[in-house]
Parts: structure tokens; C-alpha cells; sequence
């Protein structure tokens, strides 16, 4: 089972200590790495070129730059290293004692770039903006350097923000930290294994991922990282406050919220609309406030070619990956997403009652069944309750659209703020409405700006691209429909999904379509925060298709979606995914990595809140799981409901530092998938699986809570089985009896019991 396609050139391994001009080496077992991403090139000899660079690791400490060539280590040339030589430097480094110190030799350029006679910092962004001829020099000056240290001990929390140290300083305000029975649980079983002292360095293991961390690195993961027993716990709280305004938390963002102008009954609402958009413009001008011009501009006009480029590749592993994304690091870490939530406050004080009867009236006194008034920020349009078309109207000149009813028809990006307009909102009150976009970013989407939609009755179409129906890039974007039966189609990046962001599709009544290919339906990337919650009706979620596994196993897809955590290794932690669905009976359809999932500190989390009958299809990393340093939950309520996995790792299952809660409350239900499954953990993990009512059938070809290896690291794994009532049937286990499957699985099937220690 070793992920060789995630496997990555990155040699990960920093330090957990501030920088110090003497250095001490971390202790303990484990391989040594130099926290860099390296590539054999030819331009100067044969060397190693440095590409990214994680900050705080001990090639930074040492004075090590992005793009410097080494040499030799330790007097030795890298030419003389045996072919493949990045593979060999590599082994070198993480064989190499970290209580020795070593020597490296490299070759520094430095690039000073003129134009006209004028120094310019970044060349590539200044070209890229050149309207006319002018004169470009660039002088390369070679500059020799010897640097020595000591490596690292592989952990993957380095960076340069400082965690909060204590639990509840880590958690969102809504919840309160308090230790489940679970815990003890655990230890007595522990104890009974005689596994105290492994154990303990499973512990400690965990507590190198939280020291420090990166930008994008989100409070709660850190707090089960720390905590994973309380998994269970948390995912029962957690589930209780998927609200939009929770959301915020969850960024680990405590905003003075501001207080809402409300309208006035006969008030000049035009007037009204007037203030509020300058409240929102006047918050939307200070969250993007340090962000460059020209960067603005990069952003808007390459973020098509970035998120393509992300779905095709999903996993960035070498030098020109990280080279791609380092202006748009530094783009992103310079929002201020405080503004951005108090505009949104803003923009809601615009769905009024008061305001909608007055703006009737405005019409009526217009003798118009459609008025458009342009303003500073943008155009404001009220439409009648006729059948209205909404088109030939650039969406980035539109700043809000009213629409008191009629089937109307929307052709175009309106809600949506990828071209340089930093706001976009439709409000939609009646109707069988048609909205359609061509073009990526529409329908409830904020890239660098807010994109609000809001549609309040009748049976609703939306069709988009990319970047629709809920979903933002350094943004917010939030799409909610109140009542109908609704269908959603989209290709990616789309139905609640955000890159450092915070996005929301809101789904409140009616029997509801849900199509879309990959990253969508509650899916977060790079520290962002997305919500998809539907809170009734029969629904149906798929979201496959596009693109081939990584794995390359025949009729599998990637997805990525449908509570879905990711992140970029080595790179930026991942967000938090969520998907919700509070009522009916459902039908989920995912490829890899979907229905609760999490990848490179993202945490994905799945809640069906219904008694009704689901059906859940995944493939590998489904339904409960997760792959390097990451979270996932899974929580389903009740109903006879079927789990079937078209590949291994599904249900439950952990590998490589993750931790992951299944538990499926009530109903007779059937699990049927293979290899590691149903609590299973592996390099150094934790998976927690639990079925706490009914007649269930596991139709699975291993046993339960299986601990297949730990090879690549040291230590152990924890996986727990427990089925607590019913009469149950399985392929390899008995029920109503008990076992342990290597170091440490422990499965058990009760007869009958209350107990629930997760809740």
C-alpha cells in the first residue's frame, strides 16, 4: 500500500525550535531531512538546485535560499555521487547522524534586472504588464558560499506560526473542551497489550506535528492532533454548529462583528442600497488593502490556468510547482479576511422585506418593469416579478441584482467576482429561475472580493464551469437557496468549495441534484473553510468523472470532494470540508478521496443527520479516512444504509499520521469494501470505528481494525472496531466475540450494550 504517486521530491524535515544562532540537533529515532525541495540539474556541473524552502527547517537556518545550487556536502562534489544523484544526495541526507554537524558548498546568482536604467524586483511580473518597448538588461553576478548545521528529525509542523499551547485556545468558542471515557478506554487497552511505551512515542510523535506550523494551518486540526481520542467527542459537537456564521471560527478568526443599518418601511430604498454598498466597499477596500496592483491583476488573470493546473496535477512535487505557487503564497497572506466577513455582514442587511415592498413600489412609480441605476461601485438593478433575462449586462459592472420574481433567466458570471469587481450579489425572491455561466466564477463566487447569491423559492437550475455555486479563491462566496427542488451541475472548484477562503452552499428545502467532477460539495484547500448543508429532501450528491486515479486502477476517479480537507505537502496545510445533510434519503456517489476525507493536515468532515436509508459509494480514502497528517470524521444518525467500496482504505481507515472517527448510529446496515477497512490504521496512525445499533452485514475480506504496517516509520498504530448491538455477520470475525489483529487493532462485537464512550 505504499502511495508512491504521493510521494514527493520535498525532503520534509524541520525544526520545532525558534531559529538559534547554536544549534541542537533533534534527538530520537527516525530519518534526518533537510526541509527542502531539491532537483538534479546541469546548469552549473552537476548540482542540486533548491527549490522551496519550508520555513524554520534547517536548510533556511543555515542560509540556504530558494534557487541556490549546492555542490558538495562534506567535501564531497554531488557529480560524484552515484546516478541517479538527487536520489542519492537524498538518501545521504536522511541517513546522515544529526548529532554530527555538515558541511555544504554552494553556488549563489544573484540577478540584477534594469529596465531603461531602472532597477526592477520582479522582472517577470513588470514584463508581464509592459505596454510599450523599452531597454531590459539582467546582470548575473556567481557567488560561493560555505554553510554548515545541523539536520532535522522528520516532523512536518515547522513554520512560522506559533500554535496556541492550550486546548481550549484551539478550539472554536462554541465548543468546549471536556475528555471523553473513550480515553480511558483506550489505555486499559493499551495496558492489557503492554504497549505503554510505544504508545508514548506515538504520542510524542503526534505532538512534533504542533509546535509551530504554516500559514494555512487551521486551530482544530492541531487540537485533535494533540487530542485524537476526543475525536468522537468533537464530531458530535462539531455536527451541532454547521451555521454560517460558525464559520468564521472555524478560520480561528474572532471578528468584532459590525453593527447592520436596518431599512427603514418607506425609506428611499435606492438610497438605502447606496449605503450599505459603501460599506461594503469600504471593508472590501481594506481586506485586499496590501495586496499590489500588479499582484491583483496576476491573480485575476492566471487563476483559470492555476486551478486547471491543480486538477490536472492534484500533487505538487517539484521545482516548477512551487515556483508556480510562491506569488500566490505571498498574495494570499497579505488578505485581511476580518474585512471580508464584516462585508458580508453588510450585504445581508440587504435581504429585507421592508426593502422589497418599497422597491415594488419604486417600479410601480417608474411605470418600469426593470430600472437600472449606476453608481460608483457598480450597477444596481431591480427587476419585476415578469419573466426577466438577464444579459448583455457585463457581470463585473453589476454590483446587485434584485429580483422580485418570474422564471428568470441569468446568462453570465452575475454573483460572481473574478473580473476585478471586488463584489457581486443577486438576490432572487420567486420563481422557477435558469442560471447559467460559461465562463469560471459565478453564482456565489468571491475570488479576491464577496459573490453572494440568494434565491428564496421555486424549483432552481444552476449550470456552471468552474468557481460556481459556492466557492471562493482569497474570498468568500456563498450560494443559498431556500425552497424548491433544486439541481446543481458544475465541473470543479465549485458547490461549497474555497482556496483559503471561506465559501457556503445553503440548501434549506426541497429534493435536490447535486453533479459536479472534482474539489466540489464541501471541499477546502490551502486553509480554506467550505459548508455544503442541506437541510431536507431526497438528494442526490455524485462527484467523479474527470480525471483518472492517481493510482492508475481502472474505472476509479479522483474527486476530492463531498467533505473534503486538502493540502499541498510540504506546502500549505489544508482546509476544512464539510457536507452536510440533515434529512431525507440520500444517495452519495464519490471517486477518490470523498464522504469525509482528509490529506496533508486538511480535515474532512461527512454528517448525515437523517433516519432514512443512504448509499454511499466510494473508492480509496472514502468514507472516514484519511493520508499524511490529516483528520477526517464521520458521523451518519440513522436509517439502513449501504457503504460500498470500489477500492481498499474506505471506512474508517487512517495511514501516515492521520486520525479518523467512523460511527454510524443506528439501522442494519452494510459495509462492504476490502484491505484496510473498518478502523484500520497504519504508519502511525489512529482510526476509530463505531456501529452502534442494528442487525449489520460486513461483507469484508480482512478483519477488522487492522494494523497492516508501520514500516516507514517508527512506533505504532492504534485501530479500534466496535459494534455494539445486534446480530451481526461477518466473513473473517464472529459475532458477539473479540480480537486483536497486529500492534495495536483491537475489534469487538457486543451482544448488546449501551455503552458509548465517543459521545
Amino acid at each position: 500500500m505504499k502511495n508512491l504517486l504521493f510521494c514527493s521530491v520535498l525532503l520534509f524535515l524541520t525544526a520545532c525550535s525558534t531559529p538559534a544562532v547554536k544549534e541542537s540537533p533533534l534527538n530520537g529515532d527516525g530519518k534526518s531531512y533537510l526541509g527542502a525541495v531539491v532537483q538534479e540539474v546541469k546548469e552549473h556541473g552537476i548540482a542540486i538546485k533548491l527549490g522551496f524552502l519550508i520555513p524554520g527547517a534547517s536548510a533556511e537556518r543555515m542560509g540556504m535560499k530558494s534557487g541556490d545550487f549546492l555542490t558538495k556536502v562534506n567535501g564531497k562534489a554531488i557529480a560524484e555521487f552515484k546516478s541517479p544523484r538527487r536520489k542519492a544526495f537524498t538518501n545521504y541526507i536522511k541517513n546522515y547522524p544529526r548529532e554530527k554537524s555538515i558541511r555544504f558548498k554552494l553556488l549563489r546568482v544573484k540577478k540584477t534586472s534594469t529596465v531603461d536604467g531602472k532597477k526592477i524586483e520582479d522582472l517577470d511580473a513588470f514584463v508581464s504588464n509592459l505596454k510599450e518597448k523599452a531597454q531590459i538588461t539582467v546582470e548575473s553576478k556567481k557567488i560561493e558560499l560555505e554553510l554548515s548545521g545541523h539536520l532535522d528529525r522528520r516532523v512536518y509542523g515547522n513554520g512560522p506560526k506559533l500554535l496556541p499551547t492550550k486546548n481550549e485556545d484551539l478550539l472554536p468558542s462554541f465548543i468546549k473542551h471536556k475528555n471523553s471515557k473513550f480515553r480511558e478506554l483506550v489505555k486499559k487497552q493499551i495496558s492489557k497489550n503492554k504497549k505503554e511505551d510505544q504508545y508514548e512515542e506515538l504520542q510524542e510523535t503526534f505532538s512534533l506535528l504542533t509546535n509551530r506550523a504554516d500559514f494555512y494551518r487551521r486551530n482544530l486540526v492541531t487540537y485533535v492532533q494533540n487530542n485524537p481520542l476526543e475525536l468522537g467527542t468533537l464530531t458530535g459537537k462539531l455536527k451541532n454548529k454547521l451555521k454560517l456564521d460558525h464559520l468564521d471560527e472555524y478560520m480561528d478568526l474572532k471578528v468584532k462583528y459590525p453593527k447592520i443599518r436596518v431599512y427603514s418601511k418607506s425609506s428611499d430604498p435606492i438610497a438605502f442600497i447606496k449605503q450599505v454598498l459603501n460599506q461594503i466597499y469600504t471593508e472590501l477596500h481594506f481586506a485586499f488593502k496590501e495586496i499590489e496592483q500588479e499582484d491583483k491583476k496576476y491573480l485575476l488573470q492566471n487563476y483559470q490556468s492555476i486551478i486547471s493546473y491543480i486538477d490536472e496535477k492534484i500533487i505538487l512535487t517539484d521545482l516548477k510547482d512551487m515556483e508556480k505557487f510562491a506569488r500566490l503564497d505571498k498574495i494570499l497572506q497579505k488578505i485581511k479576511m476580518e474585512h471580508l466577513i464584516r462585508a458580508r455582514y453588510f450585504a445581508f442587511s440587504l435581504e429585507e422585506k421592508n426593502l422589497f415592498k418599497d422597491l415594488e413600489k419604486f417600479l410601480e412609480k417608474n411605470k418600469t418593469p426593470q430600472h437600472q441605476v449606476n453608481t460608483r461601485f457598480g450597477n444596481i438593478i431591480i427587476g419585476g416579478k415578469g419573466n426577466n433575462w438577464y444579459r448583455g449586462i457585463s457581470p463585473h459592472s453589476t454590483a446587485l441584482i434584485i429580483d422580485l420574481g418570474g422564471d428568470d433567466l441569468y446568462s453570465g458570471s452575475f454573483g460572481g467576482t473574478g473580473f476585478g469587481n471586488p463584489f457581486s450579489m443577486v438576490i432572487d425572491l420567486n420563481g422557477n429561475d435558469t442560471y447559467e455561466a460559461a465562463r469560471a466564477c459565478s453564482f456565489g463566487c468571491g475570488i479576491l472580493g464577496l459573490g453572494i447569491l440568494i434565491d428564496q423559492k421555486g424549483n432552481d437550475t444552476y449550470t456552471g464551469t468552474k468557481f460556481s455555486q459556492g466557492a471562493s479563491f482569497g474570498g468568500h462566496g456563498i450560494l443559498i437557496d431556500r425552497e424548491g427542488f433544486d439541481r446543481y451541475e458544475s465541473i470543479s472548484q465549485s458547490q461549497a468549495y474555497s482556496f483559503y477562503g471561506i465559501s457556503a452552499l445553503l440548501d434549506i428545502k426541497g429534493n435536490d441534484i447535486y453533479r459536479a467532477k472534482l474539489f466540489s460539495q464541501g471541499s477546502a484547500v490551502a486553509g480554506g473553510i467550505s459548508l455544503l448543508k442541506d437541510s431536507s429532501g431526497h438528494d442526490e450528491y455524485e462527484a467523479r468523472g474527470l480525471y483518472l486515479s492517481s493510482y492508475g486502477t481502472h474505472g476509479i476517479f479522483k474527486s476530492f470532494s463531498q467533505g473534503m480537507g486538502f493540502g499541498f505537502r510540504g506546502f500549505m496545510s489544508g482546509g476544512i470540508g464539510i457536507l452536510s445533510d440533515l434529512k431525507g434519503r440520500d444517495d452519495f456517489k464519490g471517486g477518490n478521496f470523498s464522504q469525509g476525507a482528509g490529506y496533508y493536515f486538511g480535515f474532512g468532515i461527512f454528517h448525515s443527520g437523517s433516519n432514512d436509508n443512504d448509499i454511499y459509494i466510494g473508492s480509496r480514502y472514502s468514507q472516514g479516512a484519511t493520508a499524511h497528517y490529516a483528520v477526517a470524521s464521520f458521523l451518519e444518525e440513522g436509517g439502513n444504509d449501504k457503504y460500498l467500496g470500489r477500492h481498499e482504505a474506505t471506512v474508517g481507515m487512517a495511514w501516515d499520521l492521520g486520525v479518523t472517527y467512523f460511527e454510524d448510529h443506528a439501522g442494519n446496515d452494510l459495509y462492504e469494501s476490502m484491505g484496510m477497512t473498518l478502523g484500520s490504521a497504519a504508519q502511525n496512525s489512529y482510526a476509530f470505528f463505531l456501529d452502534t445499533k442494528g442487525n449489520d452485514t460486513y461483507r469484508v475480506n480482512t478483519f477488522p481494525a487492522t494494523i497492516p504496517t508501520n514500516e516507514a516509520r517508527d512506533g505504532m498504530s492504534l485501530g479500534f472496531f466496535f459494534d455494539l448491538a445486534g446480530n451481526d455477520q461477518y466473513m473473517k470475525a464472529k459475532n458477539n466475540s473479540q480480537g486483536n489483529t497486529g500492534n495495536v487493532g483491537y475489534w469487538r462485537d457486543f451482544k448488546n450494550t449501551k455503552i458509548s464512550p465517543f459521545q
